[in-house]
């Protein structure tokens, strides 16, 4: 008794028939990830940052720089940033963002962080009304510049609303990944760089100047003894002002059906294949 209906032996019944049994392994092995995260995300509670933190962590330190970076509009030293742009009044924007590795500091321990794959969710820094056709610095330039929807909107001199949030220097993080020991990492840490700021402002009439108003210098000097990064189960680093809970985590409960799903989606293909194929190898006996 057939499991499935007669199938027409068109090339396009073959495919299906084909693409089923090649997606019901990926198909599974994302479900079987959402069921480890949401168990891994049923006990994960934040903790103070220490050496012996591994796996799956939330811990709470503050930043401090590998090397130089600065926040677009604030001009504050950050190890990363997101810039939120939109015409005003209006949904066409993008968000503009750069991460780069930097250190959280506990109080007995340190970590490096690679944030390859994070989501930053700190506060807002700095926000700033752009009227069309305002001169901009390069380095601001160069970054809008990145995204189609932001040149279309400055080529139809709409202005834009930027909001920013940075991940400043000094600020107080939680940061949720996959730690492990730092010698079991295999990578060679950089010394922490003594971190000199230039802080902007406009001046002159039209906004259109910038110059130096403050500066700042940074310096941290510890070793991390933690290594943390995105990795299964958590495919996203998450880096915000408080501990995200389990449900923002959590991949969506649609995902966990497919550890069923994926299979029975397979075993069809690999039926479907055998009836196809039957006719074939009869008139070959």
């Amino acid at each position: 008794m057939d499991l499935l209906p007669p199938l027409p032996p068109t090339f396009v019944t073959f495919a299906l028939a084909a693409g089923s049994v090649v997606a019901g392994a990926p198909l599974f092995a994302t479900g079987r990830r959402a069921l480890r995260l949401r168990h891994a995300l049923a006990s994960l509670r934040e903790v103070a940052l220490g050496p012996e933190s591994t796996g799956l962590v939330a811990v709470r330190g503050r930043v401090a720089l590998e090397g130089p970076m600065f926040a677009p509009l604030s001009g504050r030293p950050c190890a990363g940033f997101s810039l939120e742009v939109a015409g005003d009044r209006m949904r066409v924007g993008a968000v503009l963002h750069e991460l780069r590795p930097f250190r959280l500091l506990g109080e007995t321990a340190s970590a490096r962080v690679v944030a390859e794959h994070a989501r930053l969710g700190t506060a807002v820094t700095a926000e700033k009304l752009l009227a069309a056709g305002e001169a901009l610095p390069q380095r601001l330039a160069e970054l809008l510049g990145r995204s189609p929807e932001v040149r279309w909107l400055l080529d139809r001199r709409v202005p834009l609303r930027l909001v920013e949030r940075a991940l400043e220097v000094g600020a107080e993080v939680v940061v949720t990944g996959m730690a492990r020991p730092a010698f079991a990492a295999g990578a060679a840490f950089a010394s922490v760089a003594s971190v000199h700021t230039v802080q902007l402002a406009a001046t002159g009439t039209d906004g259109g100047g910038w110059a130096d108003v403050s500066e700042q210098s940074v310096t941290a000097n510890t070793e991390p003894s933690v290594w943390i990064e995105s990795g299964e189960p958590l495919e996203r680093l998450e880096i915000a002002s408080a501990a995200p809970t389990a449900a923002q985590l959590a991949a969506p409960r649609w995902h966990i059906a497919l550890v069923v799903a994926g299979p029975l989606l397979a075993l069809a293909g690999v039926l479907a294949l055998a009836q196809l194929a039957a006719p074939l190898l009869e008139g070959r006996v």
